[in-house]
């Protein structure tokens, strides 16, 4: 049922806009220079939770990975 609701959805959707309204407007200005700085800021803004996820893992199990690293080299 929910598969079907979804493909419904997908077919009577005419247009999606997933841009805001201001990121829009610059990119429908023409310059290409821009459009490049929108997606650079895309993906900056995508890679920090990755980072910051990472650090997270890092600081609560540093000494449980310290420790597995060494009980595997050590056997």
């Amino acid at each position: 049922m929910k598969s079907f609701v979804t493909i419904i959805c997908l077919v009577l959707s005419s247009e999606i806009f997933s841009q805001c309204a201001m990121c829009k407007a610059q990119l429908e200005s023409g310059d290409r220079e821009i459009g490049s700085g929108i997606n650079d800021g895309i993906i900056f803004l995508m890679i920090i939770p990755y980072v910051l996820l990472t650090l997270l893992v890092v600081i609560f199990f540093n000494g449980r990975i310290r420790s597995s690293f060494k009980n595997f080299f050590n056997s």
